[in-house]
């Protein structure tokens, strides 16, 4: 099995730098997230999180109906950003699966 190639750090930390999430950076290099957010880490970089500014946006969002993951893909925040964000502003999150159809026998 063909080994994935190496980078230097500064590989990881321009796109970092340059906005890229680790998703997208692990995508572009070909390698795997946990080594994208490793190397990141040892070089003093902290995850970003969801701009704080945009909380209420998500919140209103939500609470307009859309779904965590709707708001997540359009925002290229992750679903679990999106979540913590909602809970840490004391949103109520809706039971998970969406609105199912009764079937009528």
């Amino acid at each position: 099995m063909p080994r994935r190639p190496r980078y230097e750090p500064s590989a990881y930390i321009d796109r970092f730098e340059r906005g890229m999430s680790i998703t997208e950076i692990a995508t572009d290099l070909g390698v795997s997230y946990d080594t994208v957010r490793r190397t990141l880490a040892h070089a003093g970089f902290a995850r970003r999180g969801p701009d704080p500014a945009d909380t209420s946006e998500y919140v209103h969002r939500y609470e307009q109906g859309e779904s965590i993951r709707q708001i997540a893909i359009d925002t290229g925040v992750s679903y679990g950003a999106i979540r913590r964000a909602l809970l840490a502003s004391g949103v109520t999150l809706r039971p998970r699966g969406g609105r199912r159809q009764r079937r009528h026998t």
